[in-house]
């Protein structure tokens, strides 16, 4: 437990008091916007190396599904460029830039 404004509360609700206040104060507040929930958990030494691993993993996924759909995206305008389809048109459906496709 510890003192708050003269309230007794648990560490928990503290730290997460503390961390909001940060946000809101903008002192990081990308990075624990972002990461509080990892930050809370490394704070209250509920972080272990699996759950370092879980999140890591789970990062790598989400890059990988990124990255994987940017170059999907530009294999089709490619194709679509080979295929003489109108360049305008093939960055209106890709949402790529026209210089991007005009680069093909």
């Amino acid at each position: 437990m510890i003192c708050q404004n003269n309230e007794t509360i648990d560490i928990k609700a503290g730290l997460i008091n503390v961390v909001d206040d940060c946000i809101s104060q903008n002192v990081l507040g990308d990075f624990l916007s972002k990461n509080k929930d990892e930050v809370l958990n490394i704070l209250l030494d509920e972080w272990t190396i699996e759950t370092a691993l879980e999140n890591s993993f789970k990062e790598g996924i989400e890059l990988g599904l990124t990255k994987g759909e940017e170059v999907a995206i530009m294999i089709a305008a490619r194709v679509m460029k080979e295929k003489g389809m109108d360049v305008g048109t093939i960055a209106e459906v890709t949402n790529l830039p026209i210089d991007t496709v005009l680069n093909l």
